[in-house]
């Protein structure tokens, strides 16, 4: 299988240190090549990292990309989802105290639904607080907060009143388009990225 180079997941990644991402996405086929993608680059650098999964019930399947890459990276990485019986929030305090590099979080969107489902004070709230401390510790350790979020109706779940203010919880925001054999993430604030965009082949094929 092939995966990105050491050389584009350091140009890729090393501008993202100490600041919160959000990735900006439309569709279920992006989902699926922005999450490879993403942890490519980490299996390439052999960065320590803790995904959170909500894929088990919504979208793309964090599990089965994970199968798919190294060994090596696979055994210093860990993969959190809500246990039964145990609250949201517990499960993002897992996701704050856990020792890693880079934290993933695959599904912003299913996070803020799951969060609301709980009532109580505004779910929006929660999700921005908790953000705020994962970029915290970004800037005090130089950790990659990524994260994932459909901008959009078109495939995701549930954008509908959320797609305006999710992505304002992290400090940068990266517009995210699949095309036919090419990725390509844009974001003014990164400087190091071309102005036309970071542009990467699909390394990943999608299997049906």
């Amino acid at each position: 299988m092939s995966l990105p180079t050491r050389g584009q997941s350091f140009a890729f990644l090393e501008p993202l240190k100490g600041r919160s991402v959000i990735f900006l996405i439309t569709s279920r086929k992006a989902h699926l090549a922005l999450s490879r993608f993403i942890l490519g680059c980490l299996a390439v650098r052999r960065t320590r990292t803790v995904v959170f999964d909500t894929s088990c019930f919504y979208g793309v399947n964090i599990r089965r990309i994970g199968s798919e890459l190294p060994k090596e990276f696979l055994q210093q990485s860990t993969l959190l989802s809500v246990s039964e019986g145990q609250s949201y929030e517990d499960s993002l305090t897992d996701l704050i105290s856990a020792d890693s590099a880079a934290v993933l979080i695959d599904d912003l969107n299913a996070v803020l639904h799951l969060l609301g489902s709980q009532g109580q004070k505004s779910a929006m709230n929660r999700l921005s607080t908790f953000y705020n401390i994962l970029s915290y510790n970004a800037k005090l350790s130089g950790l990659l907060v990524l994260g994932v979020a459909y901008k959009g109706d078109s495939g995701g779940f549930p954008a509908r009143s959320t797609k305006r203010s999710l992505p304002k919880v992290s400090d940068l925001q990266v517009v995210t388009e699949v095309r036919a054999d090419e990725i390509v993430f844009r974001c003014s604030e990164i400087g190091s990225w071309p102005k036309d965009g970071f542009r990467v082949p699909l390394y990943f094929e999608e299997r049906t």
